[in-house]
C-alpha cells in the first residue's frame, strides 16, 4: 500500500472497499484491522457476515493473534451475525436486530468508549448489515458512519458487495466516501487473477493502476517488489 499511496491517509477518512463475492474483501479488511494493531492503534471491527468466532480463526490463520489485542483492549469486536442463528451472543458487543440501524450506532459509541486514538473501524460488510432496510435507510447509515469517523478523527473501512445495491445507490455511497478502494477478477491462461486499485482518495496523492495481488498465508500480498509495481493493467 506504501507503493500505492505515498502519503498517509488523513485521519477521519472513510473508506470503501468494493468487489465482487468471494474476492478477498473480508480478508482485507481483517489485514486493515491487523495491521493497525500492530503499529499501536485501537481498532473496533463490527462482523457482519461472520460471527467473531470466526473472525477470530481469520486473524490466527494468518498469525495474527487477535486475543493478544483483545486481552489488553485494543480490539473489539461487534457481534452484527449471531442473531441470524436464533440465540443469544457470548460477545459484551451484540446486536440483536441490525435492521434497527440507531442499535448499531449506539453499540458503536459504546465500543468506542475509552478508546485512544488512533483508531481504525472496519465494517465487513455494509451490504449484509443493510440489506433488509430501504436504500434511503441504508445511504443515512452510511452518512452517519462516515460523519462518525470524522468526528472520532479515526480511519474507517466498509465493505460495500458489488451487485446488491442499485446503480443508483452505489453513486450515492461512493460520493460519501473519501476515498473508494476496488477490487475486481479476470481470467488470464487458464486461472483467475484477482486485482486491486485505489479509485480515488479524496485530496491525496495516490497511483490507480490496477495491481495483481493474491491471497497467501500472510493475508492479502499486492504484486509490488523493490523496483515497484510488477504486473499492472491500465
Amino acid at each position: 500500500m506504501d507503493e500505492l499511496v505515498p502519503e498517509k491517509i488523513p485521519d477521519g477518512y472513510f473508506i470503501i472497499l468494493t468487489g465482487p463475492p468471494a474476492i478477498g474483501k473480508g480478508v482485507f479488511a481483517a489485514q486493515f484491522i491487523y495491521h493497525g494493531l500492530s503499529a499501536g492503534e485501537n481498532a473496533i471491527h463490527i462482523a457482519v457476515d461472520s460471527p467473531p468466532s470466526e473472525m477470530r480463526k481469520i486473524h490466527r490463520r494468518y498469525g495474527w493473534e487477535p486475543e493478544k489485542y483483545e486481552r489488553n483492549g485494543s480490539l473489539r469486536f461487534i457481534d452484527c451475525y449471531s442473531w441470524r442463528l436464533g440465540g443469544s451472543s457470548e460477545e459484551k458487543y451484540y446486536i440483536a436486530d441490525p435492521a434497527n440501524l440507531t442499535e448499531v450506532s449506539l453499540k458503536l459509541e459504546e465500543a468506542k468508549s475509552g478508546l485512544e486514538l488512533p483508531l481504525r473501524i472496519a465494517v465487513d460488510s455494509f451490504s449484509s448489515l443493510t440489506f433488509r432496510v430501504r436504500a434511503s435507510t441504508a445511504v443515512g447509515f452510511m452518512e452517519a458512519l462516515e460523519g462518525k469517523v470524522a468526528k472520532y478523527g479515526c480511519l474507517g473501512l466498509s465493505v460495500v458487495e458489488d451487485g446488491v445495491h442499485s446503480r443508483r445507490t452505489m453513486s450515492i455511497l461512493r460520493s460519501i466516501a473519501d476515498g473508494i478502494f476496488e477490487m475486481k477478477v479476470a481470467e488470464e491462461s487458464g486461472r483467475l487473477q484477482r486485482y486491486f486499485r485505489i479509485f480515488t482518495i479524496r485530496g491525496t496523492e495516490c497511483s490507480t493502476r490496477w495491481v495483481p495481488f493474491d491471497i497467501s498465508r500472510q493475508g492479502v500480498v499486492f504484486g509490488v517488489n523493490k523496483e515497484g509495481l510488477q504486473r499492472v493493467t491500465e
